[in-house]
């Protein structure tokens, strides 16, 4: 188990290394400018993610399809699932 979770992981790796970039060096899509205090209604969310597979690996394409389990961990009234979009 724990050599075939290294080697999916190792898989994993080279692909985000090998994968081209979608920007040239100087360019940058979008923008992230943090919040220098969070809003006093803030709760944290801790969000969780385990690759189980990779498969169809396409480099010529720079494509591949990757089955993972995503999971939130919330105290609070706070429900992020009811905002979440995943695309």
């Amino acid at each position: 188990m724990k050599r075939g979770l290294a080697s999916l992981l190792l898989a994993l790796l080279a692909l985000l290394l090998i994968t081209p970039s979608c920007c040239g060096e100087n360019e940058q899509i979008g923008s992230y400018t943090p919040m220098e205090t969070p809003s006093p209604s803030a709760q944290p969310v801790t969000v969780g993610f385990y690759p189980v597979s990779v498969y169809q690996v396409d480099m010529t394409a720079s494509r591949y399809y990757l089955d993972a389990f995503v999971w939130f961990d919330w105290t609070g009234p706070l429900d992020p699932l009811s905002s979440l979009k995943l695309t």
